[in-house]
């Protein structure tokens, strides 16, 4: 596929650029969100699954700011088979039963810094929300500022 920049930017040499079907995944609403292929980057998003698992809570916002600092290269995108952060956190909560609003200033921080991700789905095609829902799980919607896609 190949895209064309923004027209200020057509007078600068080689202004066209050719992009991986993957690479960019245009949801319904026109948000665009890294597609991640790389089973390094899986393993980031298991990391940060086990610090979430080993934080249990996160009272504070510098203990947010800490987290989205150690895992920004994972907390804003997705990959086909391992999904998104979102989805690593109701897992999380589910499977090692922490309370959902221990979590709450985490999950409101990841779904305001990528909102669109809440409708991205795993391999499994389910949303975050679908699986918070089916989890029993649904105070983690709560924090999402907006109604779901």
């Amino acid at each position: 596929m190949t895209a064309l920049l923004h027209p200020g930017y057509q007078d600068l040499p080689d202004a066209e650029f050719d992009l991986a079907e993957d690479e960019l995944d245009d949801d319904v609403e026109h948000n665009f969100h890294s597609q991640h292929p790389d089973t390094t980057w899986e393993n980031r998003l298991k990391e940060a699954g086990e610090a979430i698992r080993n934080e249990k809570k996160f009272s504070s916002q510098g203990q947010v700011a800490d987290f989205l600092h150690r895992f920004g290269d994972v907390t804003r995108q997705c990959n086909v088979q391992a999904g998104t952060i979102l989805h690593v956190l109701v897992e999380v909560v589910q499977h090692n039963r922490l309370v959902p609003e221990d979590v709450e200033l985490l999950a409101r921080a990841l779904v305001e810094q990528a909102p669109d991700l809440v409708a991205v789905s795993n391999k499994d095609k389910k949303t975050p929300i679908l699986m918070a829902i089916r989890f029993c799980q649904d105070r983690l919607l709560e924090y999402h500022p907006g109604p779901p896609n």
